[in-house]
């Protein structure tokens, strides 16, 4: 009786390590996004919340679309999201497993390992719209009939820290009515208050550049300018 009571404890562990294994790597099961991969992948609802697993670990949120690379033999995907305004590069071993996921030109997850987080990079959709705006508006001020101003419908954007950067390219006429076309730069920051230009180039030609903000000075700092003043007579 004592070895059945054994083997029954063993098979109930074995059952319950199985089913805490199934769950954790089915955490996403009923996700919407798991159901889109398994659907347009043509794969199992296991295999693709692994997949949405790692996905969500890289910093992706909901997935619109996903487009396969060109090439029969290429297991390669762009997966386009709601969070940034590039898709995401994902990789597929042959056995359905990710072998990476890219952003831009960073590695988020290669060799079983996340090495990075997409919201590093990627300006949120919802900035992307009012960065351009502003971009705009920060263009026209430096030319001569800012009316006449055509922008380009593609843009470069990148995430640097806090700070964003977007470029493109512009047809202008000038002051001797001539039209051309030349690229831009704009540069900004965020605050509680929005968008903030610092710096802006067209045609190579810098137009805005915000110098660093200087160093506060501390009391003692000021007692000794104070004080020098004072013995100036200013």
């Amino acid at each position: 009786p004592s070895s059945q009571m054994q083997k029954v404890d063993k098979v109930d562990t074995k059952i319950l390590t199985s089913t805490s294994v199934l769950a954790e790597s089915n955490e996403y099961f009923d996700n919407k996004n798991t159901k889109k991969l398994s659907k347009e992948l043509k794969i199992s609802r296991e295999q693709s919340a692994s997949i949405y697993k790692i996905l969500a670990e890289c910093g992706v949120k909901d997935i619109e679309y996903i487009e396969k690379m060109d090439g029969n033999d290429v297991r390669g995907y762009f997966v386009h999201i709601s969070n940034a305004n590039n898709p995401v590069r994902l990789g597929l071993f042959a056995n359905n497993k990710v072998d990476m996921v890219i952003y831009d030109a960073w590695v988020l997850y290669e060799d079983g390992k996340l090495k990075d987080n997409l919201n590093n990079y990627a300006i949120p959709a919802q900035d992307l719209l009012s960065l351009k705006v502003t971009s705009m508006q920060e263009i026209r001020k430096y030319l001569t009939y800012p009316q006449s101003a055509k922008f380009n419908d593609d843009w470069s954007t990148t995430k640097d820290g806090n700070g964003f950067i977007l470029s493109s390219k512009v047809k202008y006429k000038t002051d001797f009515g001539q039209e051309l076309k030349a690229p831009f730069t704009v540069q900004f920051t965020k605050n509680k208050n929005g968008f903030k230009a610092v710096f802006v180039s067209i045609d190579n030609a810098v137009m805005l550049k915000e110098d660093a903000p200087q160093k506060q000075l501390s009391e003692k700092d000021k007692q000794e300018v104070k004080e020098l003043e004072r013995l100036m007579g200013s």
